[in-house]
């Protein structure tokens, strides 16, 4: 589920946070490399040392900023969709020299804001900025129709034929009397734990992990940084951070939900979605989804036609 490759390499760029928000340290563009509904949020180098991909490792400071930046890319550009904050991790990570992570948001908010903006594009349009990615057209000129037509890599199939053999193989791991598989994540109540001071609940149909507040209220920056942190924690214990892994279990997107919205979670109406950690279909199966709802978990998501990652 890693994107497409991002250099972090510096050049004359619309930054797209406005005016009285800019940020020493970082910027916020369309994504011209791989047209997708989201902008990308990367350091800014100016002579100074690269902060690096590895989350983990990025000074409190510079987290505040990066939350700061997130939201006022919503509320500054009053996107009615709102968004989602994400950050790649572990082997979904493409580049781990240069910060830089993604404001995913509605489609049709991202071009609208697009057609308002292009003309401020420094040598907009240009074959300069075509690459491999632009796949449903080469003309510079439609790189909407490239953001409308992006392919997602679809893990998916492969996704559902690895759960099948991982549970053929616990089935003759319990008729051979052997040790059943061991999860790899915090050790937490399954059903429904607290960590960091967040309750833990797992989607019923899709490979996610959120992170809930028993509030609706609103939130503030210290909320969503203690739900990053939180995220990040959770991840690295469940071997999902390490940037020199590869293999589509060994990743995640950890995500810091930027509205009100449930992203399909069941909470109630005292409750507020703070983040969700997103993983492969096997590695939710194999460590994260309880032992109860495994069956009607993988029923519902095996039955879909494909499942595409936006985060």
């Amino acid at each position: 589920m890693a994107g497409a490759r991002h250099t972090g390499m510096e050049k004359e760029d619309l930054d797209l946070i406005p005016d009285g928000s800019r940020s020493r340290f970082f910027k916020v563009t369309f994504d011209y490399y791989t047209p997708r509904a989201h902008f990308v949020l990367s350091e800014l180098h100016r002579g100074r040392a690269r902060i690096g991909q590895d989350f983990g490792k990025i000074p409190l400071r510079l987290k505040r900023e990066i939350i700061r930046l997130a939201n006022v890319m919503i509320s500054e550009y009053d996107l009615p969709q709102g968004g989602v904050f994400s950050i790649h991790c572990g082997s979904w990570t493409t580049n781990d020299h240069t910060f830089h992570a993604f404001i995913c948001v509605d489609v049709d908010d991202y071009i609208r804001l697009f057609y308002r903006r292009e003309n401020e594009i420094p040598n907009w349009p240009s074959r300069s900025f075509v690459t491999r990615e632009w796949k449903a057209s080469r003309n510079p000129s439609e790189y909407v129709k490239n953001v409308r037509g992006y392919p997602y890599k679809e893990y998916f199939k492969a996704e559902c034929q690895g759960i099948r053999r991982f549970i053929e193989k616990e089935q003759r791991r319990e008729d051979e009397g052997k040790a059943k598989h061991r999860r790899v994540c915090p050790t937490i109540d399954e059903n429904y734990g607290n960590f960091e001071g967040f309750l833990v609940v797992y989607h019923p149909s899709e490979p996610r992990v959120g992170f809930v507040l028993n509030t609706r209220e609103h939130v503030n920056q210290d909320d969503h940084l203690r739900a990053l942190d939180a995220m990040y924690k959770f991840a690295e214990a469940s071997k999902l951070t390490n940037l020199k892994t590869k293999g589509e279990d060994k990743g995640c997107h950890i995500c810091l939900v930027l509205d009100q919205q449930t992203q399909g979670f069941p909470l109630n109406s005292a409750q507020r979605l703070l983040g969700f950690i997103q993983v492969s279909g096997t590695k939710f199966y194999k460590d994260f989804c309880p032992e109860d709802a495994k069956e009607s978990w993988f029923l519902d998501f095996g039955s879909r036609e494909d499942y595409k990652v936006y985060t």
